[in-house]
């Protein structure tokens, strides 16, 4: 599983706007095809990310929200984890 969801808003293109983008972001966001490639398929446990002012300009680009590119379902409760964790610290 990937951290990011590009390669499923990017396979969402036309195949020639597909094509194009491989060029496109690369050029737009100053990084090499190699790195563009990198970011697209990040591990979900990987501690690699995105920088902050790409994923804006990516999230702008398929017009989301930066939320909506992160491939982040909630494994627990944060609110319960938080509550578990002060009993136990008290």
């Amino acid at each position: 599983m990937y951290k990011y969801n590009i390669h499923t808003l990017l396979r969402k293109l036309s195949y020639e706007d597909y094509q194009i983008s491989w060029k496109f972001f690369p050029e737009r966001l100053s990084i090499s095809t190699s790195t563009w490639k990198r970011w697209i398929y990040i591990k979900k446990d990987s501690s690699a990310q995105i920088p902050l002012c790409a994923l804006v300009m990516i999230a702008s680009f398929f017009e989301v929200e930066i939320s909506e590119l992160l491939n982040n379902q909630p494994t627990e409760n944060v609110k319960r984890s938080f509550k578990l964790f002060k009993n136990a610290a008290l």
